[in-house]
């Protein structure tokens, strides 16, 4: 039986006549791909709902992206290559890719939050800051590409851009802070300058998709706050950022392989359906061993009548007890 499945493409919104791209196959292994594309995008859909103002809130979220990082790898590495002539865009190699960059990114920022909330060491939350900041330089160049048109929402670009610097600038004021504890007023100035102009370029980038005003004040306040205390106390020397040692990274976050099943909790609905030419295999074998049986114990009721009679004629087992 030839079932026809058909896929609408996830990002195009359609035109007046013509309506959205899709696809149809019918194909079980084009189907499984683009239910595990929904599977994907489920998952990061619960991890945006999470609330990121708590611990549960923030594990929850990394975990889901994560999640959705790996169906879409999965898909990307293991199913689309077989349908890259005839898939929508949305389920193209370069498509899966960025999906992917973007929830690892996503994922990579839901730690650095809650290494935050928990007051980690500015030295870590610098570098869980400066991946952040790398994950979504790569999410942004993946989403840059040409193919796409204008496919993807607007507002990914800017907010990608914007997080780029963002978390970039969030690296630099924590390393600040570490600069400020070991008395090394220079480094602090010259990082929290560098933060500043990050935090510019990330608020020009992001536009309104994200408000970075209370961010840019506090490190604004931090900057003033140090180049006050340098100019009439310390008279540290500001060293050029070049100069300065490079950020370290702390990759935490990656996609997830899929597991089988995906859920602890699976039960499979088609468990005790089988094939017509199964069920009727076995259906024949029932009634030829129900025959065989019916045979043998008719055979064996015979055989105990007849045991019974010859006994019967020779008095026994009567005869025997007397």
């Amino acid at each position: 039986i030839r079932v026809n499945f058909t896929w609408y493409d996830a990002f195009d919104q359609g035109m007046l006549f013509l309506g959205k791209m899709k696809k149809t196959m019918s194909s079980g292994d084009y189907e499984r791909m683009c239910v595990l594309f929904n599977i994907g995008a489920l998952m990061s859909q619960i991890a945006s709902a999470q609330n990121t103002g708590t611990d549960d809130g923030l594990k929850n979220a990394a975990k889901y992206l994560q999640q959705a990082a790996g169906a879409f790898t999965h898909i990307k590495e293991s199913m689309a290559p077989a349908f890259q002539q005839v898939v929508t865009p949305d389920l193209s190699l370069e498509m899966l890719g960025t999906l992917s960059a973007v929830m690892v990114a996503q994922a990579q920022e839901a730690i650095l939050l809650k290494s935050v909330q928990d007051k980690m060491k500015d030295a870590i939350i610098a570098k869980l800051s400066m991946q952040a900041s790398d994950l979504y330089s790569e999410a942004m160049k993946q989403a840059q590409n040409p193919h796409f048109g204008d496919l993807l929402p607007k507002e990914w670009i800017p907010t990608l851009a914007g997080k780029q610097a963002m978390y970039h600038a969030q690296a630099e004021y924590h390393m600040s802070l570490l600069a400020k504890k070991n008395k090394s007023i220079g480094e602090e100035l010259a990082r929290l300058k560098h933060a500043l102009e990050l935090a510019k370029t990330a608020s020009s980038r992001a536009g309104s998709a994200m408000d970075l005003k209370d961010f840019t004040g506090k490190v604004q306040r931090a900057h003033d706050e140090a180049d006050k205390d340098n100019n009439f106390i310390y008279h540290d020397r500001v060293p050029e950022l070049n100069t300065l040692a490079a950020i370290g990274r702390a990759a935490v976050a990656k996609a997830l392989p899929v597991s089988k099943p995906m859920n602890a909790k699976f039960t499979d609905l088609f468990e005790k359906l089988v094939p017509l030419a199964v069920h009727q295999a076995l259906t024949g074998y029932e009634a030829r061993k129900a025959d065989i049986v019916n045979r043998e114990v008719g055979r064996l009721r015979e055989a105990t009548q007849l045991m019974n009679s010859v006994l019967a004629s020779l008095t026994l087992p009567a005869a025997i007890e007397d």
